[in-house]
């Protein structure tokens, strides 16, 4: 049998995979994989005695893993020890067999895959093999000494090693692996000719070698002892020498040796993974000069003027090679011998040829290009160069098919600065790769067209030029553009330091809601210049689809430029306000004043064109889109500054250290746990396994019993124990009344939270990080919300930033802060967005602003009836300053005098004087009576107290609100609010990075950081929020907790670029990346969104997820009406005789799930359902429009039917939810992307109560993948059955299967003619419906107006309030001034 089977494996090697440069192969191995090949069969049968096509089949299959995102190694795990010896085969595959350079090329990349992979011990215990200090045994020992220097610790480790190597009489294959196998790289690059014909193959085993290497450099653990041994060898130089280097085929290796380069010389110790600075860099570099200089003084009496020659005559590479024309070749070795670069033992390893020896030397002592300096000088708009560089930015059709010129995210960097460097690189690569595709799409939309122009007046001959016949709503026709100023250069700068310039469009051909886009355009946002030169006449045929698109649409040159300001046609700057566009605005001619890139303008006077002169086309882009050079120049300045973070996140956030080092060690403490547990039961029943100790309220021991009949608040005192156990105290309190008025009563939490929510939240309250995985419907938001609650209450002196990836998630928040006991003037959301807030509050800076005015004026009334109850008739309600004054001389002394009285009383334990003691009883005539009971002291006083906190917390924000007297501008006041009163803000990641100067410059602190989404935001966006504040160099960093709430098994970040993604890895997150370390994280296990059927298409991804309670209510037992399964995968076949098509690339589309799905809507609004509950979901774009396309088609006839909440793609559907989905899965060819587990998660999740899934079942029953989900549709039937006579709502229990008269859909013909039918039926019905629809959209239109009109009035009377208060504060400062002169009179 085992004969059989490795028989088998060689014949499929031989027919199948051997050859992998062809096409048809590569579409083998994917079938493959998606087989289950590795997983079956290879590895199910591998032994250490395994043929060599059974190893390379293996090496294929992890490697299409790879590219396909798949986990490659979870069917090795189980098999430890045999992985090992496994490993060990593939380590001598070059020994023990000859390989093609297509095989050497999967070698190395199943070991570029490898080194990806350290968070796996089980790989990374094999890869560090190779990676050890005995690499140090083949480096020089001249370079070895000055590389150990005075490290007393590595000196002892390496005499160790040494010693071990000697007594050691089998040399392990991994000691010396990186070295031999770099030295069989030398002789294949070198192996190149100048002019013959080069091997595809060869050139791209050189790329990927080259790849590995850089990985190697990149990653402190595979660096530490590497990096020595890879310079020693002198790799660049030796490969920046070959033959192949100067070729036309070796463009990219060229491009991967140069970021070899840079890493080979980072900034950054080795050993310690500490970064140098400038000043150590430049005195390692001069130390190295003065060795260099030590050398030739002693060696060399000739040379003793090139010893004592300056240091720059040995940085510039040009003046020091024309030194070393002096040095004769045995001089030259000498030289190199002496510095490290040469040994007569490696004569045959390192060619002793005079032009290699002289590179050597140069590179070693050439002076450090600044990367900073090269990033400081860099243009940030992209421009055509860039635009359209394949090499830069690779096409959309990249399968990982080869290396590529680019930074990769793994999961570690070796200083913050690395980390900045490569996440600007890739972030400007995709800003620029999504430009590209919006500039692409409006120019084609413009169909430029060549036109020839007559002969002029003048006497000029014909002239060819540029005429647009399309339109497009995104970019306009430039009718002028001039530059209006250039400003000098600032002192040691070669660019300008500001070019301004107009740029004239008219609106005049755009209508309605394209208009209003528009004129919507405000100050710093980013528009694009462009120069298209048409390439065809009108009616010509379109060039040849190998042209570049860029030549085939005639783009010559994109500039991008910010707006200053926008001038109307009479001259008028129209401000950024909505009322300021719509109704001061006049006329269709707009002049847009910019700000163009200087360093840009700067390198366009050196072109023979003049480029400004040359544009014609002005493009827009979606504001949501455009921010990317806000976040550049961000990500700019924090590489020129000193980042930050706190000690205990820095090296796990760098990759390195104990991953439990985030969470700070717990030590005693007593926290306030307010409302966060209901009762003293839901604290001991969420405590299982804890030790626990209960108090009553006067601090007197009680029993478990008792326990149970306490009322929140709590406060719980956390005392540590041997064996890292800890002993939990609960004790209530009571907690003061903040007043006598029904509004004063606290709003309490009403969530009965979790075992595993506590957990989370117990967490949070600690100092560190905080890691939550939130499966889908598991309250991710409640637990958020009540950190954020209980941080509010424990820590008065703290102030909380709330970050979140969308304005959804933002909104979801702020509403549930809001039902909590928290005071709204203590909140803030910076941002868009907040109009969806389902508020009539305004949290936005503008709205807080105006509610502390309407606040104060509230406040200051408040203060003139105290003093009216108190029989004080001055105007002590002038002004904040006078309210304050008569707090200081009324208020605050009678208030003494009452406690002083009652203290005297109490003695006596009299409660009839206290109602008469009380001084502002007459003040709070208004509360609820009577206001003391009169039967208990302990009562009456708490209450007296609450009244008490009541009137001094009303001089307390009357003291916050003088600050807006003070203050005139709006802008003065939302700063006041912003850094000073504020508590608790929220702001998405993308307006953290867009205004991230301007809060530091203003001042902005905050001590608890919590951000929800986290596995959806890119590393660089979620970086950022942690260093929104200046850091006080001495006190370090004021953040205390940093708490990321999200999902790894979910979607990660979007990024469009294929080749960013899956080589790059610029989707992951920075929350994945501390998952994949190792970082402890709490799992929220219950989830309370889904019928429970439904909640098992999923929950089979995540660890122990059940249900909660709520799922067994009435609503989770109905069955969805008309519809007799809950859940239910609906075979499509072909409609028309088509499947999947694709117009353009990757544009998936199938029109006949797109007509079923409708369909199936509007079979269920025809029944009764609510459009609102009813999603409709696609896995791909193309789909989405095609939804939309049939959608009108056949709906568009009345408004019966409605719009469903989401007609979209599963990504973008990503945390929302709805009561029914219908899902299309498009692909009838090939599974595509919903293989990655976590789509599939995310579109199994949506539903709350009813999921109906479109596709081919033959393609996606057979995907591994997808096996735990689909092998439970298959429960089912895969036709669509309705129920015939059933209404929405229904009535019918879910299971009930009794008198149902069915129907199975057997297509959507069938489907049609029962939608047809019904329709029949309610004819009348929707008739009247459309009619009411009518009637309902004039009454809604006239209510918008009374309410914009209202929202005017109300402007209106605030500005007149605010007014009449300037006008009081001027009078009262011309009485004082009038007193004071009578005064010095």
């Amino acid at each position: 049998m085992m004969q059989k089977n490795r028989n088998s494996i060689r014949n499929w090697w031989s027919r199948s995979i051997s050859e992998t440069s062809k096409k048809s192969n590569s579409d083998r191995i994917m079938l493959l994989e998606v087989g289950q090949y590795l997983e079956n069969y290879l590895w199910k049968n591998w032994t250490d005695d395994a043929s060599f096509a059974h190893l390379m089949s293996i090496l294929l299959l992890v490697n299409e893993k790879f590219r396909e995102n798949v986990n490659a190694w979870e069917c090795f795990h189980g098999r430890e020890e045999e992985f090992s010896e496994f490993f060990e085969k593939v380590l001598s595959l070059k020994e023990d067999y000859e390989l093609s350079f297509a095989e050497r090329t999967s070698h190395i990349l199943f070991l570029i895959n490898t080194f990806q992979s350290l968070e796996d011990k089980m790989v990374r215990d094999e890869c560090l093999k190779l990676v050890s200090i005995h690499l140090w045994r083949k480096v020089n020992p001249i370079l070895v000494e000055k590389e150990i220097g005075g490290n007393k610790k590595l000196t002892r480790f390496w005499k160790k090693t040494l010693e071990s190597a000697e007594e050691s009489e089998d040399e392990p294959l991994e000691h010396f692996y990186l070295y031999n196998l770099i030295q069989d790289f030398f002789t294949v690059v070198e192996s190149v000719g100048e002019e013959d014909q080069v091997d595809k193959d060869l050139v791209r085993y050189c790329e990927r070698f080259a790849e590995w290497m850089i990985d190697l450099l990149s990653q402190l653990p595979t660096r530490r002892f590497f990096r020595l041994l890879f310079e020693s060898s002198g790799f660049v130089t030796r490969c920046k020498g070959s033959n192949l280097a100067q070729r036309n085929e070796g463009i990219l290796f060229n491009q991967l040796l140069d970021m070899l380069r840079f890493y080979q010389n980072f900034e950054v110790d080795d050993i310690t993974g500490r970064e140098l600075n400038e000043e150590e860099v430049d005195a390692k570099e001069c130390s190295k000069i003065k060795d260099l200089q030590r050398v030739l003084f002693t060696n060399f009496p000739n040379m003793k003027e090139l010893a004592f020659s300056s240091v720059s005559t040995f940085q510039e590479p040009s003046k020091f090679r024309n030194k070393l024309k002096d040095f004769t070749e045995e001089e030259l070795k000498t030289l190199a011998k002496h510095l490290g670069l040469f040994s007569e033992e490696n004569n045959g390893e390192n060619p002793t040829s005079d032009e290699l020896l002289k590179d050597r030397i140069v590179e070693t002592f050439q002076k450090r290009l600044s990367q900073l300096h090269a990033v400081n000088e860099m243009a940030l708009y992209p421009t055509e160069g860039l635009l359209w560089n394949d090499n830069a930015i690779p096409t959309a059709s990249y399968e990982g098919e080869s290396s590529l010129a680019l930074p990769k995210l793994n999961l570690q960097f070796l200083t913050f600065y690395d980390y900045l460097l490569r996440n600007y690189d890739l972030y400007r690569l995709e800003s620029a790769y999504q430009i590209r595709s919006d500039v692409e799409d409006s120019v084609r939309r413009m169909a430029p067209r060549k036109e020839v122009k007559s002969a002029t007046q003048a006497g000029k001959g014909e002239t060819v030029i540029t005429r647009f016949g399309g339109w497009s709503k995104m970019a306009l026709l430039l009718q002028d553009f001039s530059i209006t100023n250039v400003a000098d250069p600032k002192l040691g700068e070669s660019k300008p330091s500001k070019v301004e310039a107009e740029a004239v469009i008219n609106l005049s051909q755009c209508k309605g809601g394209i208009r209003r886009e528009w004129e919507s355009i405000k100050q710093h946002d980013v528009v694009f210049l462009v120069t298209v030169r048409a390439t065809k006449f009108e009616g010509e045929e379109q060039m040849d689809v190998e042209t570049s698109i860029r030549d085939q649409i005639g783009v010559k040159y994109v500039r991008g430029a910010s707006v200053r300001e926008i001038v109307d046609e009479e001259g008028h700057i129209i401000k950024d306000s909505e009322t300021e566009r719509t109704s001061k605005s006049h006329g269709n001619v707009r002049k847009l004043r910019l700000n163009l890139d200087t360093a840009q303008y700067r390198q366009d006077l050196e072109e023979e064109e003049d480029v400004y002169g040359t544009f014609n086309l002005l493009i827009r882009r979606k504001s949501k889109e455009n921010n990317f050079k806000a976040v550049l120049e961000t990500i700019r300045d924090l590489m020129n500054s000193e980042s930050v973070l706190p000690d205990w996140l820095r090296d796990i956030f760098l990759g390195y250290g104990d991953p439990n080092s985030g969470s700070k060690e717990r030590e005693d403490c007593t926290l306030n746990f307010n409302d966060t547990f209901l009762s003293g039961s839901h604290f001991i029943e969420t405590h299982p396994h804890s030790q626990l100790e209960f108090f009553d309220a006067n601090g007197k021991e009680i029993s478990k019993k008792e326990a149970e009949e306490l009322s929140p608040p709590f406060r719980v005192e956390f005392e540590n124990l041997e064996d890292s156990k800890q002993k939990l105290k609960l004790r209530p309190y009571l907690p003061s009344i903040p007043g006598p008025y029904p509004h004063n009563i606290p709003r309490k939490n009403s969530v009965p939270f979790t075992v595993a929510q506590l957990e989370a939240i117990e967490r949070g309250m600690f100092e560190g990080l905080t890691m939550v995985v939130g499966p889908p419907g598991t309250g991710k938001t409640d637990v958020a919300v009540q950190m954020i609650s209980n941080w509010y209450h424990s820590f008065p002196e703290q102030r909380i930033l709330i970050v979140t990836h969308s304005n959804q998630a933002l909104n979801q928040i702020f509403e549930k802060i809001m039902h909590l006991d928290i005071d709204e003037r203590h909140l803030l959301r910076l941002g868009h967005g907040q109009e969806s807030l389902e508020t009539e509050k305004d949290f936005s800076k503008f709205g807080r602003v105006n509610h502390m005015l309407a606040r104060r004026l509230d406040l200051l009334n408040s203060v003139d009836r105290l003093a009216k109850s108190l029989g004080i008739l001055d105007d002590v309600a002038y002004t904040c300053e006078t309210a304050e004054s008569f707090w200081m001389a009324h208020i605050l002394p009678k208030i003494n005098e009452f406690r002083r009285k009652m203290k005297e009383e109490r003695n006596q334990n009299s409660i009839d004087v206290l109602a008469a003691l009380f001084p502002f009883t007459k003040f709070f005539a208004d509360a609820p009576q009577p206001l003391l009971r009169g039967k208990k002291l302990e009562e009456d006083m708490r209450k007296v107290e609450g009244c008490l906190i009541y009137i001094s917390n009303l001089f307390v924000e009357l003291k916050e609100c003088r600050a807006f007297e003070l203050l005139r501008s709006s802008y003065d006041r939302s700063n006041y609010l912003l850094t000073k009163q504020a508590r608790i803000v929220a702001m998405t990641v993308t307006h953290a990075s867009l205004k991230r100067s301007e809060l530091i410059s203003l001042g902005f602190k905050y001590d608890n950081l919590i951000m929800e989404e986290a596995a959806q935001i890119l590393e660089i966006e979620a970086f950022i929020p942690m260093l929104l504040q200046e850091v006080n160099k001495k006190a370090g960093t004021r953040l205390k907790r940093v708490v990321l709430i999200g999902d790894h098994h979910q979607l990660p970040p979007v990024v469009k670029n294929i080749a960013f993604q899956k080589y790059s890895h610029l989707d992951q997150s920075l929350f994945t990346r501390f998952v994949r370390l190792g970082v402890p994280t709490v799992q929220l296990d219950s989830q309370g969104r889904a019928r429970s059927s439904l909640a098992k298409l999923y929950n089979w991804r995540y660890k122990n997820l059940t249900d909660l309670p709520n799922t067994l209510s009435e609503e989770f037992k109905l069955a969805n009406a008309g519809l007799k399964w809950d859940f239910q995968f609906v075979d499509v076949g072909d409609y028309d005789g088509k499947g999947e098509t694709a117009p353009s690339p990757y544009f998936y589309q199938n029109l006949g799930e797109a007509e079923y799905v409708v369909a199936l809507y509007m079979y269920m609004r025809l029944i009764g359902y609510p459009a609102k509950s009813i999603a409709i979901l696609t896995t791909y774009n193309g789909q989405k429009n095609l939804i939309r396309d049939v959608f009108r088609a056949r709906t568009g006839w009345t408004r019966f039917f409605g719009n469903p909440s989401r007609i979209t793609t599963v990504d973008r559907y990503q945390g929302q939810q709805a009561d029914y989905v219908l899902l299309s899965l498009v692909r009838t060819k090939a599974v595509g992307h919903l293989r990655d587990v976590r789509r599939l998660v995310v579109a199994m999740s949506r539903a709350r109560l009813g999921l109906y899934v479109f596709g081919r079942h033959s393609l996606f029953d057979n995907c591994y993948e997808l096996t735990r989900t689909f092998s439970q549709f298959k429960s089912r039937p895969n036709q669509l059955v309705l129920v015939q006579g059933e209404e929405f709502p229904s009535k019918r229990k879910l299971g009930d299967e009794s008198n149902l008269s069915e129907v199975v859909v057997q297509d959507v013909i069938q489907m049609g003619n029962i939608i047809a039918s019904l329709q029949q039926k309610i004819d009348e019905k929707i008739k009247r419906f459309d009619q009411e629809e009518m009637k309902n959209e004039e009454w809604r239109r006239l209510e918008v107006e009374n309410k914009v009109q209202a929202q005017n009035d109300m402007v209106q009377m605030e500005d007149t309030a605010e007014m009449e208060m300037e006008a009081k504060i001027q009078h009262m400062e011309e009485q004082q001034e009038m007193e004071e002169q009578n005064h010095t009179d």
